[in-house]
């Protein structure tokens, strides 16, 4: 499920191939219409980029100290 979950996150060309680049319908692609042709709009590039972000970094920051146990589990002996 996790991975599955992380395929669909960072998916790119199948959207983009199958419902082509003026949908926007995930995350990489919207990103990806902030590129014009011969200028990109850094503003609205990097404001979709934090706010791609956010769901992540909320997720973690919830869910820490599981990571950290996790993290650490292993390398605990006894």
């Amino acid at each position: 499920m996790i991975f599955s979950g992380l395929w669909i996150w960072n998916d790119f060309l199948n959207p983009l191939i199958i419902l082509g680049p003026l949908h926007g319908v995930t995350i990489t692609t919207g990103i990806y219409t902030a590129l014009g042709q011969f200028t990109v709009d850094y503003g609205q590039m990097f404001a979709m980029m934090f706010l791609a972000s956010v769901p992540v970094v909320a997720l973690f920051l919830s869910l820490q100290k599981d990571f950290i146990s996790g993290l650490t589990g292993g390398a605990i002996k006894g």
